[in-house]
C-alpha cells in the first residue's frame, strides 16, 4: 500500500503543463500527463492519484508561471 507519492509538475508559460507521479521509491506510477490551468484539468489530476496518500508536489516553474495553477482555497 502507498503512503506518499511525488507529484511532479513542470509549469509551462504558453503550452500545456506536464505531470508525472512517482511511489516512495521514485517508480512511476505515471507520467507525461498533460494539462492547463482549468478547474476541470486540475480536477482530472487530482483524480489520477491515488486515495489515501501524501502528496508531496514538486513543481518546475519558467520565470513566474507558478502563479497560474495556485488557486486561493
Amino acid at each position: 500500500m502507498l503512503s506518499e507519492v511525488r507529484l511532479g509538475i513542470d509549469v509551462a508559460c504558453t503550452a500545456a503543463h506536464q505531470a508525472s507521479l512517482a511511489d516512495e521509491r521514485g517508480v512511476f506510477l505515471w507520467q507525461g500527463w498533460r494539462f492547463r490551468t482549468t478547474s476541470t484539468d486540475l480536477e482530472r489530476l487530482w483524480a489520477k492519484i491515488p486515495d489515501g496518500v501524501r502528496v508531496v508536489v514538486i513543481m518546475e516553474p519558467t520565470r513566474n508561471a507558478w502563479a497560474p495553477p495556485w488557486r486561493p482555497g
